[in-house]
């Protein structure tokens, strides 16, 4: 997926999907959201931009939810 091989996903964070510029901040993002519990974004089906492993920038449909 993405390019990448199961064996380089496992235990890696998303953040590597990511381009740089989303990803140095996600990790703020989830402890705010878990702090706040803010939900405006879940449920929803978003736009965002994912990194294949080639650097190529493309983009994706993604539906957030809490389990």
């Amino acid at each position: 997926m993405f390019g990448y091989n199961k064996s380089e996903m496992i235990n890696r964070k998303i953040n590597i999907f990511m381009p740089n510029l989303y990803s140095k901040f996600h990790d703020a993002h989830v402890e705010n959201f878990l702090q706040s519990n803010d939900n405006r974004n879940i449920n929803k089906e978003r736009l965002v931009y994912i990194k294949m492993k080639s650097n190529y920038i493309m983009p994706c449909y993604i539906y957030l939810k809490v389990i």
